[in-house]
């Protein structure tokens, strides 16, 4: 397998809220490859509102941004229009019931903030979420800023989607609230990842639909991107997983396999939080190997290091797979035949749009004499209780390493 590390397109944007009454500002956040619009703005704060049809001058923009300190001529200078709101709840009770002008920026290519072509970003009457505080000025005016790091909702989605694809403002507004802010998700990404995923499983309702799904993914990708940068900074164990069996997985998801033959897998439903065996937080789920194959039922728990399976005939837990590197283990295969599992290092690295924790792992095949059979050189992820890719060998003396390749396959694709 080639390692390739993790990376992200820059893609930022600032929306800016003025209530009369206070004073305007218009600010932007530096670009950054991590998408953390799933996080709470550091100031915590939030509104809804109602979009009206009506827009105004919001003022005119003093600089082209923190990336160049110089400012604009006043030759160059140009109206920032925004399209006024009236609010109708907010984390700052000052707001209530207040008209706000809301103006739309864009990030040029030096993030110097940039206007957008029209005032109007919601049709009259939208009832949309923005989050961010009011941050309070002189008598006349305050701002509220918001990046799509921290996006409005409106609870729309495409005319494919179902009506109930999708959650309500005030549903996303409860998810939002749920979340850290940035400074405490930073601070402590451990806890936080573990209080998310907790939150996740008492509301399936809302964490199975958009855009609640999505941001609960980037809050994976962050997580291992995070905790990576960590290991190499020597702050985590390079012997610890970083995500947790199955966490990854959702209920609809379709991996898509691509080798010989493409596969398609469904996981047709998920228990993420099961007690089985007397052992806790295990992971059960019904999926599909192909899309007419009859749905199978698979059940795992991870247990000082290892990962079991469970027999819901005999309902005992049986030793799977090491998922922790530099180990060593043998189980009973089909035929009588002897699997030997043997893990080499941790990584994170990308796979299908997400990033995993990958445990490098080579599993060979003996039949009942002891005579090896098959090799497989895979890379096995935790947190989809499966491989995103991997390598089938059979002996060959005719090869300089004494293996030849059968076949091979990779993930190509998660959805959703």
């Amino acid at each position: 397998m080639i390692p390739h590390r993790i990376a992200f397109l820059v893609a930022c944007a600032v929306v800016t809220v003025i209530q009369p009454g206070w004073t305007r500002e218009t600010s932007a956040v530096a670009c950054t490859p991590r998408d953390l619009s799933w996080l709470q703005t550091d100031t915590a704060g939030w509104m809804i509102a109602v979009a009206l049809g009506d827009s105004a001058v919001a003022g005119w923009p003093d600089g082209p941004g923190w990336a160049d300190p110089q400012p604009i001529p006043a030759s160059r200078r140009s109206r920032v229009y925004g399209q006024w709101a009236t609010v109708e709840q907010s984390s700052d009770p000052r707001a209530v019931a207040s008209r706000v002008l809301v103006v739309r920026w864009g990030l040029g290519s030096l993030c110097e903030p940039t206007q957008r072509d029209r005032a109007l970003g919601f049709d009259p009457g939208t009832r949309f979420f923005a989050g961010g505080s009011l941050r309070p000025g002189n008598a006349r005016n305050a701002v509220h800023d918001i990046t799509t790091l921290t996006p409005t909702y409106s609870g729309t989605g495409t005319q494919q989607d179902s009506a109930d694809a999708w959650v309500t403002v005030d549903e996303y507004v409860a998810f939002y609230r749920a979340m850290p802010t940035k400074a405490q998700w930073f601070d402590n990404p451990v806890a936080h990842a573990r209080a998310i995923r907790r939150w996740a499983r008492q509301n399936s309702s809302v964490a199975a639909r958009q855009p609640v799904r999505v941001a609960l993914e980037m809050m994976e990708t962050d997580y291992a991107i995070a905790m990576d940068n960590r290991r190499d900074d020597g702050r985590w164990s390079q012997d610890s997983l970083i995500q947790e069996p199955g966490s990854i997985l959702r209920p609809g998801m379709t991996l898509l396999y691509r080798g010989d033959s493409d596969q398609l897998w469904t996981i047709d439903s998920l228990s993420p939080d099961t007690t089985l065996a007397d052992v806790p937080h295990c992971v059960r789920m019904r999926l599909r190997l192909a899309p007419q194959s009859p749905a199978t039922t698979r059940a795992f728990c991870a247990r000082e290091g290892v990962l079991h399976s469970y027999n819901a005939a005999t309902g005992q837990l049986r030793p799977a797979r090491p998922l922790l590197p530099r180990q060593r283990l043998a189980v009973a295969g089909p035929n009588r035949t002897t699997l030997l599992f043997q893990t080499d290092s941790l990584d994170v690295q990308m796979a299908g749009g997400h990033a995993f924790d990958l445990v490098f792992t080579t599993v060979t095949t003996s039949d009942s004499t002891g005579r090896v059979v098959r090799r497989l050189r895979e890379s096995f992820a935790p947190a989809l209780l499966t491989a995103t890719e991997g390598i089938f060998e059979v002996p060959d003396s005719t090869q300089a390493d004494g293996w030849r390749i059968v076949s091979r396959f990779r993930l190509a694709d998660i959805n959703p």
